[in-house]
């Protein structure tokens, strides 16, 4: 959908590493004692893509601070979800029944479950959850060159 934006640039990036044991969808699993995304275990990667606008990935998520305890994302990376403002954010999403997530998805799946994927919530943590969840929206990225 974004292919014929003019004024954002190409960006040709390559897709990190994920899980790969019995079936192609898992992805990462947590580490909760040292509090990391564990990625590496069974690897593949995908060939570079070309694209204007992506998804956040959960290493990413990870660099810029989050983890699976509540509050430790920046916060303008989960304001404007419903709820937020209760949570540190600023502005409350609002829209009606069909208009408000209380998550977003990142790119990957995760490797607790078949039906599993990570997101993040409108408390400014990441976690998985379940792709069957209807409250999710996506939210996605525009690297932009200073």
């Amino acid at each position: 959908a974004t292919k014929d934006w003019t004024n954002v640039l190409d960006q040709t990036y390559t897709l990190g590493t994920t899980v790969f044991k019995d079936n192609a969808f898992t992805g990462c699993s947590y580490d909760y004692d040292n509090k990391i995304f564990n990625c590496t275990t069974n690897t593949y990667t995908l060939g570079k893509k070309t694209a204007k606008a992506r998804m956040i990935s959960v290493q990413e998520a990870q660099a810029l601070g989050c983890n699976t305890d509540a509050q430790t994302c920046p916060v303008w990376m989960y304001n404007y979800l419903r709820l937020s403002a209760n949570y540190g954010g600023t502005i409350n999403q609002t829209g009606g029944e069909y208009g408000v997530n209380d998550y977003y998805w990142l790119l990957n799946a995760d490797s607790s479950g078949l039906y599993n994927a990570w997101g993040v919530s409108y408390i400014g943590n990441v976690s998985n959850y379940r792709t069957t969840n209807t409250k999710f929206g996506v939210r996605s990225v525009i690297n932009i060159l200073k």
